[in-house]
């Protein structure tokens, strides 16, 4: 699968419940008032699919056979015992299952950011934004990667398909060889999703993390964050706290703040400019 070549939507959107517990509220506050963006693993994500690729066994003997050599002289097997070692890890990984447990320790150092192109879709209301009595924050992302081609920072248009993405085994193996995790075959695997997902009209920002320590989180500034629309069931207490935050913010830079409504004869959200 090649990755989409669209080009990002002039804003994005994030669908968001208000939490109760003190550590999501501060992440929320912190996307709102900083442009903080939190960066998902693979197992936060609410599809057991998402991110697992199918295999394409497409390696030959050479090429498992230099990655095993590479591989055991990595991990400081003495010389006499790297031919033991080596033949004992190519046996593993001829075993079922050997690679998708590989690939799932891999992707621990990547994290996903996912917005929609879409603030009005009612289904993601419902499942994200605490059934109509949350928020969506709109991201004005597109011009901090205009001069840029490091994938690293694009965001990615999410594909939707009946089948699972396929990654080569061969193509995995050669990148480890050069010495790199290949941020594109994640970047493949982490924007296909099945197309019963499709009315999220997801894009993903895709990012690889060394540690814990920064959050995962991708700080932009609250420039980035041109407007939060309220949620037409939201509470009078939640939407207080909301325009407390945003108020807090440099005047210069300030999100607006826009009141959602259901619509009188249509089964969609309005906002009243």
């Amino acid at each position: 699968m090649e990755l989409s070549e669209d080009e990002p939507p002039g804003s994005l959107f994030k669908y968001r419940s208000i939490p109760k517990t003190p550590d999501e509220q501060e992440r929320l506050r912190k996307l709102i008032v900083e442009g903080a963006l939190y960066h998902a693993k693979q197992e936060q994500l609410n599809d057991p699919f998402d991110c697992i690729p199918v295999w394409v066994h497409d390696a030959g003997k050479n090429v498992l056979r230099d990655w095993a050599d590479q591989q055991v002289t990595e991990r400081g097997f003495a010389k006499h015992k790297r031919s033991e070692e080596r033949d004992k890890l190519l046996n593993r990984a001829s075993q079922p299952g050997y690679w998708d447990r590989l690939w799932r320790k891999m992707v621990q150092n990547f994290g996903v950011f996912s917005a929609s192109a879409a603030w009005d879709v009612a289904l993601m209301w419902a499942h994200y934004a605490d059934n109509f009595r949350g928020i969506c924050v709109e991201l004005a992302l597109k011009q901090n990667y205009q001069n840029t081609s490091n994938i690293h920072h694009l965001p990615i248009k999410v594909t939707y398909s009946r089948n699972r993405v396929g990654l080569s085994v061969r193509a995995m193996l050669k990148r480890q060889q050069q010495g790199e995790v290949s941020l594109q075959q994640a970047a493949q695997a982490f924007a296909s999703k099945s197309s019963d997902w499709d009315y999220e009209a997801e894009w993903r920002l895709i990012r690889s993390f060394r540690n814990d320590l920064d959050g995962r989180t991708t700080h932009f500034g609250a420039h980035v964050v041109r407007s939060v629309i309220l949620g037409p069931l939201i509470t009078p207490e939640d939407e207080e706290l909301i325009r407390g935050w945003v108020e807090g913010v440099d005047e210069a830079v300030r999100a607006r703040v826009r009141k959602s409504r259901l619509h009188e004869t249509e089964y969609r959200v309005v906002v009243d400019e």
